[in-house]
């Protein structure tokens, strides 16, 4: 799986970094994103992180281990 990030740059295009990363990492990453904001949508870390169904994916298997409340 691949894991965007991207890197605004003045007065340029935005540009994306790429890494290969296992769905475990991938997790962790999730999981740190929404420690570090206290509370983000999920558009917000597909934006800095992954694509959007993957940290929906991600973000469902948080709350089902307990360690990620949604709300609304």
């Amino acid at each position: 799986m691949l894991l965007q990030k991207w890197k605004p740059m003045l007065g340029q295009k935005n540009i994306i970094e790429y890494r290969d990363v296992d769905y475990e990492t991938a997790k962790k990453e999730v999981a740190r994103y929404f420690q570090m904001k206290g509370g983000a949508y999920a558009s917000d870390a597909s934006t800095d992180l992954l694509d959007y169904e993957l940290v929906c994916k991600i973000m469902d298997d948080l709350e089902k281990e307990g360690k990620m409340e949604t709300v609304e």
